[in-house]
């Protein structure tokens, strides 16, 4: 049995390095000391979300 292709990332190569980086900060552990934990994690997901909505375009516009 063939295994099927894996499905290509449909961000560019830019975005998706965006995502990576981010996606090494800690939702529920803010990267600064004046960030709550509560406020952290609305903007880690408000951000992962531009860059799976956005980041494309983003990229293009620079």
């Amino acid at each position: 049995m063939l295994l099927p292709e894996p499905a290509s990332d449909p961000l560019p190569p830019e975005a998706a390095e965006w995502r990576i980086a981010f996606g090494t900060l800690r939702p529920r552990s803010p990267p600064f000391r004046y960030v709550s934990a509560t406020a952290w994690a609305n903007i880690h997901e408000d951000c992962t979300d531009f860059i799976e909505r956005f980041g494309a375009e983003a990229g293009r516009l620079g």
